[in-house]
C-alpha cells in the first residue's frame, strides 16, 4: 500500500461546476476544495504537497536526532 497522500484535480462535469482539488490520505480520508480554475486548484495542491514534504522532512530530522542519541559515545575505540 502506498503510504503517501495523493493530490488530484478533477475537472468539472459541466461548465456550472468547479474544479476540485482533492487530497486522498493513506488512512482513507479525503478532502476536496472547489476552485474556479484548474490553475487555482493546481496551486492549492502544490501548496498541500509542499506542506506534506516539509512535515516529512521534520519527521526524518526527528528520527535522525533520535538515532544519533543511540550511537556509542566512544566511536574512535
Amino acid at each position: 500500500m502506498n503510504k503517501k497522500p495523493a493530490f488530484v484535480i478533477y475537472p468539472p462535469p459541466s461548465k456550472d461546476f468547479p474544479f476540485l482539488a482533492v487530497t486522498l490520505t493513506p488512512d482513507g480520508s479525503a478532502s476536496a476544495r472547489p476552485f474556479h480554475t484548474e490553475e487555482e486548484a493546481s496551486a492549492h495542491n502544490r501548496g498541500m504537497a509542499a506542506q506534506y514534504i516539509e512535515s516529512q522532512g521534520a519527521e526524518l530530522a526527528r528520527k535522525l536526532r533520535s538515532f544519533r542519541t543511540l550511537e556509542p559515545a566512544n566511536k574512535g575505540v
